[in-house]
């Protein structure tokens, strides 16, 4: 039996030998084992044992618990339980949620409602109203806003929503007889999920100051050779158009990484256009392009102008700012967060785009797109000319996922429209102006997917290829040389931070600040702000992270389970194949987060053991599906046995250094700190380990081998492939 573990850039192996040979055996086996591996947490001094007759037991079966077994059992656990609820529940719905949209956009709202209605022949409200019609106007109401969950344009689950929750029926009642739907839109219930997690005031105050820190990591060299390359192909081959893709979990430095471009000779336009309902993320949101960009649009044509005003004006403002400022501090002042410049430029071009719609009706022989090409000309003709391919002018869209949220009516994707756009001005152009879009989804530009499933489907049948998108943020970027690590400073907190996302040094402070940075650490692996272990992808999450699992790849969920928890719960993705079918993602050693996955799965009083108990079950249902790699012959069983071994051990008063209630970067974490080898061992095996070792039969022999032996420290499995 061997067992691998690491942390950070420091990776062991250590052999258990045993008098009997290790046995083989399914790895739905683990959960026949589950009561044993709970009972250690009660120190039982007979555990190897019981798993060893457990193992004479007929395994070749696998373990079979159907939904409706496994929701019986689900309910035997405390329904008092805060933290156990479900989510994805409905609650009530009188808690509004601050709204952003003018009237005039519920008005447009309204008659896309309307006119949806209309065409499905729906009468107008009466006393009577069915539980259909009630669901098709929340199913339209979904449709006709961007901010809303997707999920309720779905019809079946609208009315499951609707049926659970009198109250909202109510609301959808008198907004259809009023034909105002804002009452209805402003319920949180209908809002889609935010895949930030809160970010507090000083959290956002260290962040902005943090991007003024010195960068550290060859990610930006490495990027702006990417779009170097990516001009040169595009010359020589049929691309779609000058646009890209940054796709990283949060907290990867994705933000930094666009506006530390600039020093690389590169003009860089920043603009955040996150959702209107995402006001816990950071950097804030650039409210006047991202409602140009995001505003609902009735018509596609409607939203193409927006579009054509939109690149004009952003073409017309930079020529203009390069000709009357130094180019080099202008762009600075562009890329730092807050600067008046930035206010400015944002104010022009709202100004600008309203020139750019009255020079069109005007001039009625000028076409948006004749405009547009014009003024992009006129820019480019600001710039020194140049033979090579580095790039000029980046257009950063971060927090772009949100151009893929459809509205209008027939429904239509505002990504598909822009990206014909810049097409359109990028097309037979060698100059070095690129879109790059950032997000934490790979859908941002459709690079996750078959070229098939591009809306535009012309992209695949003319040939036109896409750009794959940039993942190579690098990891590990604060860890200290090797040479420079103490023994004792090992496993303190002031040293595990360093290794992983970037975002938790950018977030180091005070000893106080620890607690609030922990509590991030766990709401953003969970993607919410508690954690549900009924929730397949919040249990897969931290069970991955905490024991090294990995997708089947080739399961037909592999996709969907791979870009949710790169998304929403910190996992990396390492890269995408050339034909954007399937992207490869893992959770690589990063100790921070495993201690928040393992305080997760051990948190809280006693019934908060059944958090464990619960995901081991969503785990067991993922298994036997075949969505996780057991291995060749079932290693994710050891896995288990030996970490989930550690995490009680260091869980026994008598062992442990406490919770994670007043944590100190000076000092160990409870999943961090060292575990006398002896001691572990007799916590696993019981006193009967040292029956074929005489020399440690006394307690005088077992104080010797504690010298020799010392102290070890796992947090997360590491899998060793065959060389």
């Amino acid at each position: 039996m061997q067992w691998a573990v690491g942390q950070g850039r420091f990776f062991g192996r250590f052999s258990i030998a045993r008098k009997t040979p290790a046995r083989r055996f399914p790895t739905t086996a683990l959960f026949k084992f589950k009561p044993l591996l709970l009972a250690l947490a009660f120190s039982s001094p007979n555990i190897m044992s019981d798993v060893d007759n457990s193992m004479d037991v007929d395994n070749s079966k696998d373990v079979d618990i159907s939904m409706k077994d496994q929701n019986s059992k689900d309910d035997e656990i405390s329904k008092n339980d805060e933290n156990s609820g479900d989510p994805t529940l409905p609650s009530p719905p009188s808690n509004e949620s601050i709204d952003g949209y003018t009237d005039k956009d519920h008005r447009r709202m309204d008659e896309l409602v309307a006119e949806r209605l209309k065409k499905d022949d729906i009468n107008d409200w009466h006393d009577r109203v069915s539980i259909a019609d009630l669901t098709l106007v929340l199913s339209y109401v979904a449709h006709c806003d961007a901010r809303l969950d997707t999920k309720y344009r779905d019809y079946n689950v609208a009315k499951q929503l609707l049926d659970s929750d009198t109250l909202l029926k109510s609301k959808v009642a008198e907004a259809w007889k009023a034909k105002e739907y804002c009452t209805v839109r402003k319920l949180d219930i209908l809002r889609a999920p935010v895949s930030s997690t809160h970010i507090t005031e000083t959290q956002s105050n260290v962040l902005r100051e943090a991007l003024t820190s010195t960068y550290q990591g060859g990610a930006v060299e490495a990027f702006h050779k990417y779009l170097t390359e990516n001009n040169t192909t595009f010359a020589e081959a049929k691309y779609y158009g000058k646009f890209c893709s940054i796709v990283q979990s949060s907290g990867t430095g994705k933000t930094r990484l666009m506006l530390e471009l600039r020093k690389k000779g590169v003009c860089v336009l920043y603009m955040n256009i996150r959702s209107r309902g995402d006001t816990q993320g950071y950097p804030e949101r650039d409210d006047i392009p991202a409602n140009i960009l995001t505003r609902p649009c009735v018509t596609e044509d409607e939203y193409r102008t927006r579009c054509y005003e939109f690149f004009a004006a952003v073409f017309k403002v930079l020529c203009t700012s390069m000709k009357d400022k130094e180019l080099l501090s202008w762009c600075d002042n562009m890329c730092a967060i807050g600067n008046n410049d930035r206010d400015n430029f944002f104010a022009d071009l709202d100004r600008e785009c309203d020139n750019v719609k009255r020079e069109a009706e005007r001039n009625k022989c000028s076409s948006y797109k004749g405009i547009m090409r014009r003024y992009y000309q006129q820019m480019v003709g600001c710039f020194p000319k140049a033979k090579d391919d580095k790039p000029k002018v980046v257009i950063a869209l971060d927090e772009a996922h949100v151009l893929h949220d459809k509205n209008g009516d027939p429904p239509f994707s505002p990504a598909d429209v822009l990206l014909r756009t810049i097409k359109e001005y990028s097309e037979n152009n060698t100059h070095a102006v690129w879109v790059v879009f950032a997000s934490t989804t790979s859908k941002v530009a459709h690079f996750a997917s078959p070229q098939a499933l591009f809306n535009s489907a012309r992209v695949s049948v003319k040939g036109q290829l896409l750009f794959p998108p940039f993942t190579q943020l690098g990891w590990n970027q604060n860890a200290p040389e090797l040479e420079e690590v103490q023994p004792e400073e090992v496993a303190k907190v002031g040293h595990i931070i360093r290794y992983g996302h970037p975002l938790w040094v950018s977030l180091m402070g005070g000893d106080d600040s620890l607690t609030e940075l922990l509590q991030l650490a766990r709401q953003k692996l969970c993607g919410s702000d508690r954690f549900n272990p009924r929730n397949d992808h919040q249990a897969l999450a931290v069970l991955a992270q905490r024991f090294g699992l990995d997708i089947a790849f080739g399961h037909r969920d592999a996709v969907r389970y791979g870009e949710t928890l790169v998304a929403s719960h910190l996992r990396v993705c390492i890269k995408t194949t050339e034909d954007r079918m399937w992207s490869y993602t893992t959770y690589p050693s990063e100790p921070i987060l495993s201690c928040a996955a393992a305080s997760l799965l051990h948190s809280g009083d006693t019934k908060d053991k059944n958090k464990l108990d619960v995901s081991l079950h969503s785990l067991e249902s993922m298994v036997n599906d075949g969505v996780i790699d057991i291995g060749q012959i079932g290693e994710v069983v050891s896995r288990f046995l030996w970490l989930l071994a550690k995490d009680f051990y260091v869980r026994k008063p008598e062992n442990g250094v406490g919770g994670y209630a007043n944590p100190r970067f000076d000092q160990a974490l409870q999943d961090c700190q060292l575990v006398p080898v002896v001691g572990f061992l007799e916590f696993v095996f019981g006193s009967r380990i040292w029956d074929t070792t005489p020399e440690a039969k006394s307690s005088d022999g077992r104080h010797t081998l504690r010298k020799k032996t010392g102290f070890g420290s796992s947090r997360l499995w590491l899998r060793r492939d065959a060389e």
